[in-house]
């Protein structure tokens, strides 16, 4: 990619498949890609990996709700390969054994539909399944009985071409095969698909990712862990993506404490439409009408919102939308209550749920974590009034409390917020209602979109390069700090003036990581308070990373005490088999 935004002409967005009943990441998805079309000129191809997915059904149901319009496709690997005639088979890749064609099974307990056949044991784990192709013969077989794995490609005579040992490498083949030669921008969704994507390098393949949710735990105080499990394959190879995508500035702030800045890291939060007029604020909807527009799991904590509408002294209404596996616990604490059953309804999955938001006052937001909450900004956008949990990301990039919306911490603060909107008179309702829909055009499909093709401008006009490996590597020392921190400070540090270099150190487990700055004698410091979070017994290994214009360098750093460890007091640094600087909790 050397030209202008022009050469980007296509966007192959991937993500693992596309659910029958879908919000959140599938919807965000789908509705930044027709932005693409319809604002860039582009096209898009949504490219999924799940073979249980019907793909000609999925297309079928997203062009009707127009979730799907012309200039995007929805592509699924299975169906693809079942379709493939005999020369993009034999060129498809893969290996030869010389095991052949695995024989058929009998003797298992099996589920098919037309497009496969699974083979289950007797604890009901699928443990082989043939893939079909439409007249009902088998293309590849997937059999995970034995020692490794094989997935073998059969031609259509039945007969044996190649197969693969691990999943990733068919997928990667099928990418090859959709993506073709031309220069191309892959955006990932998927946090499964991360686990293995950083895998796949290609020279004319721009591949970034992008951070639906909080990468720290839930519970965690500080920036540098610990982490969500769920998110670790795309936090211990961040370095190996063109570009990670954050939904909010204070997501990247955290990012960056923990691992360092680079300017592959790049904000660009959800969209949404907004009106380019004045939103009908001032209308006559109900002002004790409110919504809870969520899937109802536990990360939505929805039991908060009935508890904080329970204690309001006004009478109000309540419509839950959505649905999930908690629903059900959820209507029996409804049913429990006079109160609550007078004012709550559930109305289940609703499709077009943001358009009904016209309808409501107000919305009730408890999530214990968000990647943003675009659900808000789409209420916001029709006048409707936020109270939203003040969680770690999301709500406090988007509201201004008192001034737009409200933000609370817990039920209590809920309730008093519900009370005093539902106190407003016109006028102050009004002013509400106007902030809103004046902060949901930040958020507006224009202005992100605009983002979006700043950065396809940069990834087309700057070369994709691999760091080189370094011969003679820094070597490092650590001393003890003062607070119980400590000071590593490397030796043999080349002067950079265009680049920054930084000190990271992560955790063996990858749940704890930590970057800082390196000065001008070559030293970064990491404070007591930042370490106190790590576990006893914890290691971490130590890099120099260099960040430059076109990505990450990462080198270990070389021991260079003279003795095997040195005491840190809670720390102790030690010589690795491999002659590298690391640490342990002590």
């Amino acid at each position: 990619m050397t030209q202008g935004r022009g050469s980007v002409d296509r966007v192959y967005d991937l993500t693992w498949s596309i659910p029958d009943e879908f919000g959140g990441l599938t919807k965000v998805m789908l509705r930044r890609s027709r932005n693409f079309v319809t604002r860039l000129g582009m096209s898009v191809d949504v490219l999924t990996l799940d073979y249980r997915l019907d793909v000609s059904e999925a297309r079928a149901r997203l062009r009707e709700s127009g979730e799907l319009i012309d200039g995007m496709e929805l592509r699924n690997a299975w169906s693809e390969v079942a379709a493939f005639d005999h020369r993009q088979l034999q060129t498809f890749g893969g290996t030869t054994t010389g095991a052949g064609v695995p024989a058929a099974m009998e003797s298992l307990e099996t589920r098919s539909c037309p497009r496969y056949v699974e083979y289950l044991d007797s604890s009901g784990q699928v443990v082989r399944v043939d893939h079909l192709r439409a007249d009902g013969s088998v293309c590849v077989i997937d059999d995970r009985t034995g020692e490794k794995r094989r997935l073998v490609i059969i031609d259509p005579d039945g007969r044996y071409v190649s197969e693969f040992s691990r999943a990733r490498d068919f997928y990667f083949a099928w990418l090859d095969a959709a993506i073709g030669s031309d220069d191309a921008v892959l955006i990932n969704e998927s946090k499964y698909i991360a686990t293995f994507l950083f895998h796949y390098r290609r020279d004319h393949i721009r591949i970034g990712q992008v951070l639906h949710n909080s990468h720290l735990n839930a519970r965690s105080a500080s920036p540098n862990g610990p982490f969500t499990k769920s998110r670790l394959g795309i936090l211990n190879h961040w370095f190996d993506y063109d570009f990670i995508i954050f939904l909010t500035e204070k997501q990247k702030a955290d990012f960056v404490r923990a691992f360092g800045d680079s300017p592959t890291l790049v904000v660009i939060p959800n969209s949404t439409a907004v009106s380019a007029g004045d939103a009908d604020v001032r209308d006559g909807r109900e002002q004790n009408r409110g919504a809870v527009v969520a899937r109802l799991t536990g990360q939505k904590q929805v039991g908060h919102a009935l508890s904080a509408v329970r204690e309001v002294g006004p009478e109000l209404t309540l419509d839950i939308l959505g649905d999930g596996e908690k629903r059900t616990e959820l209507e029996r604490l409804v049913d429990a209550s006079e109160v609550l059953a007078r004012r709550v309804s559930f109305r289940g999955h609703v499709d077009g749920a943001a358009d009904q938001l016209n309808d409501y006052s107000f919305i009730l937001l408890t999530s214990s974590f968000e990647g943003m909450g675009v659900v808000l900004i789409e209420a916001m956008a029709r006048g409707c009034v936020p109270i939203a949990y003040d969680i770690r990301y999301g709500p406090s990039d988007i509201i201004d409390s008192g001034e737009n919306g409200f933000l609370v911490r817990d039920p209590r603060e809920m309730t008093a917020a519900i009370t005093e909107l539902l106190g407003c008179d016109a006028e102050a309702m009004g002013r509400l209602r106007e902030a809103a829909v004046e902060k949901a055009r930040t958020f507006s499909d224009e202005r992100v979109t605009e983002r979006w093709s700043q950065l396809f401008s940069t990834l087309s006009t700057t070369t994709k390069i691999h760091p080189p490996r370094r011969t003679t590597p820094e070597r490092g020392t650590a001393l003890p700090l003062p607070d119980g921190g400590i000071a590593i400070t490397v030796s043999g540090r080349r002067e950079r003036a265009s680049n920054e270099d930084v000190i990271a150190m992560r955790t063996r487990d990858g749940y704890y990581a930590f970057a800082s700055a390196v000065d001008g004698a070559g030293t970064a410091t990491f404070t007591g308070e930042e370490l106190a979070v790590l576990p006893s017994d914890a290691i971490l290994d130590v890099w120099l990373q260099t960040t430059g214009r076109h990505g990450i360098e990462r080198h270990r750093i070389a021991w260079a005490g003279d003795k095997d460890e040195a005491a840190l007091g809670r720390l102790i640094s030690y010589r690795t088999v491999k002659g590298n600087l690391s640490l342990k909790v002590d």
